[in-house]
């Protein structure tokens, strides 16, 4: 986690002080959040679009296929 508040807070506060942070649910929920809009936008894409559609369905087979080889 890259956030400058939250690493002076660990360093300077034991686990429990950390743990109750007004920061750490900040810092937790704008990744989040961020992730769900690419993702979302990600989905639409391919969705939306044959084209992508058909070029993930060509390259995700090779990768799932080398990831599961070991």
């Amino acid at each position: 986690m890259k956030n400058e508040t939250l690493q002076k807070q660990a360093q300077n506060n034991s686990r429990s002080h950390f743990g109750s942070s007004p920061y750490l649910e900040k810092a937790v929920s704008d990744p989040v959040t961020n992730s769900m809009d690419s993702h979302n936008k990600l989905s639409l894409q391919a969705f939306g679009d044959k084209t992508k559609m058909h070029a993930l369905l060509k390259i995700l087979p090779e990768l799932d296929y080398e990831e599961l080889q070991g």
